[in-house]
């Protein structure tokens, strides 16, 4: 049993229980990074069971799927990791697969010229109304993006 939000991940089935009051469901992310216990716009944070007295069990962690590209990657803290030919390095270590799925899910770092060819590439792609002005297709890429 744990009170600790921060020991979940999005996709675990968690069960909060406060005396005869039970809720099991999967913890899903919002796209400002809050867990949430079932759908956001259904459920509640969990740290609002946290706040509220409910302890909060992991019943089931799917295996998370890992990153076969070489590349640089950020894990869900935001630390820095390298996979080369299959194998994981971070701290200047050699990590075996199985040790890092806590560390998961994992971000690939791309070089600048690949990200501004991926979001040129979705700009041309779309099918702008004629007159659209570049403040609205900015406007439009940003969101997009995340940016």
């Amino acid at each position: 049993m744990t009170t600790n939000t921060e020991d979940f991940r999005e996709g675990d089935l968690v069960e909060a229980h406060k005396g005869k009051r039970i809720v099991t469901d999967e913890v899903t992310r919002t796209s400002n990074g809050q867990l949430y216990l079932g759908p956001a716009t259904d459920g509640w944070a969990l740290h609002w069971y946290r706040e509220n007295g409910f302890e909060l069990e992991l019943l089931d962690r799917p295996e998370p799927e890992l990153p076969t590209d070489n590349g640089a990657y950020y894990d869900r803290h935001g630390r820095p990791w390298s996979l080369v030919d299959g194998a994981w390095y971070y701290g200047g270590k050699r990590w075996a697969p199985t040790d890092i799925t806590d560390y998961a899910p994992f971000t690939r770092l791309e070089p600048v010229q690949e990200t501004a060819k991926r979001v040129l590439d979705w700009v041309d792609d779309q099918e702008w109304p004629l007159g659209t002005r570049l403040v609205d297709i900015l406007d439009t890429t940003r969101k997009k993006f995340n940016a």
